[in-house]
């Protein structure tokens, strides 16, 4: 029977997306979480459909605050490990002695120095968003179907009034004027289980209903597209020109897999002539083409705030400016700098501590 290492986490729910962001990265082939704000979520939005409602409310209030996050490896999957500083590819060690194997020359990398990386990444995230992170141990396990024990946690997750997430190992059938999009968890940072992408979703949804010809005939971008997921669903609202660019090479090769998961076609490089279609590349708002209608930007606060003149200059007069990623004690900061360079608050949406803000550049 095969061998595989799991490791546990707990941390707070501002930070668990992040968390499992890091772990995908390096390689897990599975990062599974108890949320109970999450849980929560889901519930409220279907109570009705509920069976057993006094059950799921005992349920409910007995799971913790903090969120547990387990993160499954097996020796054919690779984590990166810290060596000199510098993460390098290593395998894991089938008979657990707590070395990590870097893949060209064996060389031993500790499993601690591992435990720093991700310690030292979350330590950045804390800065940020605040939030406490504890990383609980490594456990051996042996099973023959852990590949797919992680994927119990996930179910189809409604975004909008148009737009439902769901992995692409449940058979889920669309009701009429849904849009299906299939996204599999632990591929790069944006699954849909996150506040930020919710906002980003609900306005965009809301905008193509309303401006239907406007989305259409828009030029639009996703910068930081990590898994794609908000590019896709712009693609299946109706857009016709999309560019969406990270500076994470890995997320654009990820992105590229989800795009074709949901049947829709790309160019690799920038557009060029081109006056249609969706263009997917690694780069930064510099590197992007022309200016755009819609600029949709799930990052982080401090981006946001850094990358305010570039925005101001990246959008066509009455052009819309969505930015998520925002935490509430950081909302200030960004609604300062991107007034100082005269884009107009359209609109600011909250959910549990995470803004997203709409704006509209100026016609003159």
């Amino acid at each position: 029977m095969m061998q595989n290492i799991k490791l546990r986490f707990h941390v707070s729910h501002i930070l668990s997306d992040l968390l499992a962001d890091c772990l995908s990265s390096l390689g897990a082939s599975g990062v599974a979480s108890v949320d109970r704000t999450e849980f929560e979520a889901i519930y409220l939005a279907q109570k009705d459909a509920v069976y057993a409602t006094d059950a799921v409310d005992e349920y409910l209030s007995e799971l913790p605050e903090f969120v547990l996050v387990e993160a499954w490896f097996s020796p054919e999957n690779k984590l990166v490990g810290v060596q000199n500083n510098t993460p390098v590819l290593v395998d894991l060690d089938g008979d657990f002695q707590g070395e990590l194997y870097e893949v060209q020359d064996k060389e031993p990398v500790p499993l601690c120095d591992v435990v720093a990386f991700i310690e030292e990444k979350m330590a950045a995230f804390q800065e940020f968003f605040g939030g406490d992170y504890r990383y609980l141990g490594a456990e051996l396990i042996e099973s023959e179907d852990w590949e797919n024990a992680w994927k119990e946690f996930y179910a189809p997750l409604r975004l909008s009034s148009r737009i439902t997430v769901c992995p692409s190992w449940i058979d889920y059938q669309a009701n009429p004027g849904e849009e299906l999009i299939s996204l599999d968890p632990g591929t790069a940072f944006g699954t849909g289980y996150h506040e930020s992408t919710e906002l980003c979703t609900a306005y965009l949804d809301e905008l193509a209903f309303r401006e239907e010809d406007f989305f259409q005939e828009a030029r639009m971008l996703d910068l930081g597209t990590g898994s794609g997921i908000l590019a896709i669903i712009m693609a299946k609202l109706g857009a016709k020109y999309l560019e969406a660019v990270d500076i994470d090479g890995q997320a654009v090769e990820t992105a590229k897999e989800n795009f074709a998961k949901n049947n829709l076609n790309f160019y690799p490089e920038k557009s060029g002539d081109k006056k249609e279609g969706y263009f997917l590349y690694p780069g930064e708002l510099s590197d992007t083409g022309g200016k755009f209608d819609l600029l949709v930007a799930n990052l982080i606060a401090k981006l946001h705030v850094d990358l305010a003149e570039e925005y101001e200059r990246a959008l066509n007069k009455k052009g819309y400016l969505l930015l998520s990623g925002i935490i509430d004690s950081k909302m200030r900061d960004v609604l300062t700098a991107l007034e100082k360079v005269g884009l107009k608050l359209k609109e600011a949406r909250l959910k549990n501590d995470w803004w997203a803000l709409v704006f509209r550049k100026p016609e003159k």
